[in-house]
Parts: C-alpha cells; sequence; structure tokens
C-alpha cells in the first residue's frame, strides 16, 4: 500500500502511509501479520498511524467484551502493554490474540455519538450508540512499524484461553513466521504442514522451506506429504495488470513466474501453464503462467535418475503468421495426429483429428480468443504443449 493523493485536488491532509500486509487463513484462525509500516507529513501529533482489530456496535442481541477472559463493564478507556500477550473476544464474538512484542493495543468499551450520514447534526450529534473497538497504536510519524494478531471468527472464552495457554507454552506450536520482509510474508501453518507465501515481487535466497526463489507478484501455498516426500502447491497473482482496451474500459493482461525450487523433482502429472526444466545443480525451476486471478495447482515428485534426461530433435515447429497459426511437422504429419486448443482455464477451443499428410497443418486465427491459448500435439506415443499468443 501507497497513500497518494491524485484524485484531481489535495482530498486529505499528506500522510505518505505505506505498509505490506498479508492474511493467512487456516482452519478456524487468520493470521494477520504486517510490517514497513511508515507514516510522515506536516500533520499534528493527534493523527496516529494505527492498525484497526475491531469497531463494533454493541446492540441488545451483542454479548460482553472480554480482555483476557474478563469482562469489561462500560467505560472501559485503557492501553495495553504488550511486554506478554493479550487475547479479546468482540462483543460479536471475533476472538483476537496478539501476541507480545507488538506496539500497544489501546482498547474502547464506551458511548459513541456520531453525526448523521447527511452532516445535518455535525455541530451537534444526537445519535449515540455503545461501541466497542481496539487498535495498535504504532504512533506518530512512525517508521518501518510491524505487527501480528491472530483472529478466530466464531470463538468461545474457553477456546481462547486454551490457544492462550498453548501459545504461552511454545509460541511456534500452531504456526510459524518464516519471512516478514518488504519482499515476501511467509508462514508455515504445522497442523497441515503447509507453507504459505505472500510475494510482493521477486525475491530469493530464502532460508526456509523447499522454494528459494520467486520472479514475480503472487500467492503460493506449498503443502508438504513427508510420507510420500511430495508437494502439492497452489500459486495465483491477484494483480490483474488492466490494459486499455479498445472494446471494453480495460481487459486483464497475463503474467509469468519463475519459482527456484531446491532439490531435484518432476511434475507428478503435466499441467497446463506449468513448464519445469531439468533439474541442474541441485535445483529445479518450474515457470507458470498466471491470469485472471485465477489459480493454478501442480504437485511434485522426487526426480528419479531413471528418467531419461535426452534432448529431442524439435517435433512440431509453430509459425505465428497474421491470419494463421502453421504447425509443421519435421516428416509427415503422423496418422490420428490429434491437435486440441484450451484456454487459460482448461476450456477446449479447438479439437481435431488429422490422417496421414505432407506438409503443415493451419489454425485460423480469426474466431480465437484474444490472450494466451495453449496447445497440445498427441501423436505416435508423443505429446507436446506449448503456449500460443493470439
Amino acid at each position: 500500500f501507497d497513500q497518494t493523493d491524485t484524485w484531481g485536488g489535495q482530498r486529505f491532509t499528506p500522510t505518505n502511509l505505506t505498509f505490506k500486509k498479508s492474511m493467512f487463513a487456516f482452519d478456524n484462525m487468520i493470521i494477520s501479520i504486517g510490517n514497513g509500516i511508515s507514516a510522515s507529513g506536516t500533520y499534528g501529533a493527534d493523527m496516529i498511524t494505527a492498525t484497526n482489530l475491531f469497531q463494533n456496535i454493541v446492540s441488545a442481541e451483542s454479548s460482553d467484551l472480554l480482555l483476557n477472559g474478563e469482562k469489561l463493564a462500560k467505560p472501559y478507556h485503557s492501553t495495553l502493554s504488550t511486554t506478554s500477550d493479550n487475547w479479546l473476544i468482540t462483543p460479536q464474538g471475533t476472538g483476537y490474540f496478539i501476541p507480545k512484542g507488538n506496539d500497544p493495543i489501546v482498547v474502547k468499551y464506551d458511548n459513541q455519538t456520531t453525526p448523521k450520514h447527511d452532516g445535518s447534526d455535525f455541530d451537534a450529534p444526537i445519535t449515540t450508540l455503545p461501541a466497542a473497538k481496539a487498535y495498535i497504536n504504532h504512533g506518530v510519524k512512525t517508521s518501518n512499524k510491524s505487527y501480528v494478531f491472530v483472529a478466530f471468527p466464531g470463538t468461545t472464552p474457553e477456546a481462547m484461553a486454551t490457544y492462550a495457554a498453548l501459545a504461552l507454552a511454545n509460541p511456534e506450536s500452531m504456526y510459524k513466521i518464516e519471512a516478514q520482509t518488504n519482499t515476501v510474508h511467509a508462514i508455515t501453518y504445522k497442523p497441515t504442514n503447509t507453507t504459505a507465501y505472500a510475494f510482493f515481487g521477486s525475491t530469493g535466497n530464502l532460508d526456509f522451506g523447499i522454494v528459494k526463489a520467486n520472479t514475480g507478484e503472487n500467492l503460493l501455498l506449498d503443502k508438504k506429504d513427508d510420507i510420500k516426500n511430495t508437494h502439492s502447491f497452489a500459486i495465483c497473482n491477484p494483480n490483474l495488470r488492466p490494459q486499455s482496451s479498445a472494446t471494453d474500459s480495460w481487459t486483464a493482461t497475463a503474467s509469468q513466474s519463475t519459482i527456484t525450487l531446491a532439490g531435484e523433482w518432476k511434475l507428478i502429472e503435466n499441467v497446463i501453464g506449468v513448464q519445469i526444466a531439468p533439474p541442474t545443480n541441485g535445483e529445479t525451476k518450474l515457470t507458470i503462467d498466471l491470469y485472471n486471478g485465477e489459480p493454478v495447482y501442480f504437485s511434485i515428485a522426487e526426480y528419479s535418475t531413471a528418467v531419461k534426461n535426452t534432448t529431442e530433435t524439435p517435433w512440431i515447429t509453430v509459425n505465428t503468421l497474421p491470419e494463421i497459426f502453421q504447425l509443421k511437422e519435421l516428416g509427415l504429419i503422423e496418422g490420428n495426429t490429434v491437435v486440441k486448443l484450451l484456454n487459460v482455464s482448461g476450456k477446449t477451443l479447438l479439437a481435431k483429428q488429422f490422417a496421414n499428410k505432407a506438409g503443415t497443418i493451419d489454425i485460423p486465427r480469426k474466431n480465437l480468443p484474444k490472450g494466451i491459448i495453449f496447445c497440445t500435439i498427441t501423436g505416435s506415443n508423443r505429446t507436446k504443449t506449448f503456449k500460443l499468443i493470439n
């Protein structure tokens, strides 16, 4: 996040606020981490930089506000020390666990007076309701602050007390923060042996897990099976990278990331949009095509020395011409050769079988969608998949 004020005239006092934040959801918890929280400007000392935990209107249907298991009564205004762990449950039933080491936590439970939405009683608001709120106070004109907290939707005091005792005995019993930097946030969730990454851009030299480098911005999950020694991955890029379009106001464009893995691996099954290179120097690289924010799933296993790693003579060559894709085989087109075209979601756009013939296979481009198209050619016990750009 990088706050700008470019909407045709200044709308607010500039704070130059920047931060990196991410949220990781596992089972019944949401682990939130942030770093690089900075703000500066000519504003006064009454304008703090804060990370909001919650803001609740308290109604007759709401429950109590709990702090470390104790019910709070109105009016309550306090700043909590974070030399030890703290936990709260909101009147709506969401739990928050804030481990020690964070900036101070401000908790308020009192009546709140708010102007009407049309501003008609701005000078003397008359609408008053009880409200409960809590936030982490990072200070005024702060620099490079960070936070960690865990949210538990629909929890109970007993469940929160149990988790607090578990975290006190062993802070990393449930999860471990592997990275909290300006290029990547990463967490390993112990119960499912899953490492989750939020890559803000290219990064390398990672000293944990199997992933050692990543060339792009994306979200990545790696779930390891220790018994089979396999890894199952899910990856997506939520940045649609919009570009101007002649027919629409904008259109999404594709991105590509190359991931470097420690060790020698192979794909368990071929996946459209995933290319894997033969291992070299104890590392394996995969290149993944990402489009429309959609996820790509693939799994890997140990690379067997029995797998032949020979360089084939090119079987199919492709020429992209103005009106057609021209597929040319080195030799005759084999009998029962099947050509399939698929979009990035795996939907079949064309499926055609060819008998023996010399020369080329011409595919008209006119009726194909714009963007990335995957072409799979199968014939004579050989399969080749490659990418076309229409």
